[in-house]
């Protein structure tokens, strides 16, 4: 039974992810470049191999599927949360080279700084637990420091924009993608 539902939610999250450039997120012309196609490329690898190896081995234990499946359907609540308060002000999407307008620092944002990227990575956790394979542990892995990458890029443009000053403090009270367990001083 776990394994099917964990086969239901992980299906979900890779439409949900894959759908989210069309209707959470911003498109701007700078996209066209390499490090999005780069992005989409090992998207669609990573999520295509956990796939194969899902589908085309036996059925492990059903705890790994059970933590599997808590962990995707809390990753689907941040998702899904997240976008809810970026409804108004949609967020450019991954690798845009325009520059920042606004940044949020509510509901999740008050908390991380990349909330998005945190649900992602602890998605892609998931299938690596679930996969017990090492080239797509290796690839879940990549996933991560592109996140990372995209993330500093991303916190790059504020602190090149206008909004630096405030950006600074709200990185300073805020962790990137797990909060901060200690808060720094300014």
């Amino acid at each position: 039974m776990a394994y099917y539902v964990f086969a239901a939610i992980s299906g979900l999250s890779f439409l949900v992810q894959l759908l989210s450039v069309f209707v959470v997120f911003r498109k701007v012309e700078s996209t066209e470049n390499s490090r999005y196609r780069f992005f989409q490329a090992q998207f669609l690898v990573t999520w295509g191999y956990f796939f194969y190896v899902f589908y085309s081995r036996e059925p492990k234990a059903s705890l790994i599927y059970g933590i599997a499946s808590i962990l995707v359907v809390a990753c689907l609540v941040l998702f899904f949360y997240c976008s809810s308060i970026i409804r108004r002000n949609k967020l450019s999407i991954v690798f845009s080279a325009d520059s920042p307008e606004f940044h949020i620092s509510r509901g999740p944002y008050a908390i991380v700084r990349h909330p998005f990227y945190t649900s992602y990575i602890l998605t892609y956790s998931s299938l690596a637990l679930v996969g017990m394979d090492i080239l797509l542990a290796i690839l879940c892995l990549g996933m991560f420091f592109t996140y990372y990458y995209a993330a500093r890029f991303e916190e790059k443009k504020f602190l090149d924009s206008n909004l630096k000053s405030s950006y600074q403090k709200y990185q300073i009270q805020t962790g990137m993608f797990f909060p901060r367990l200690v808060k720094r001083q300014e």
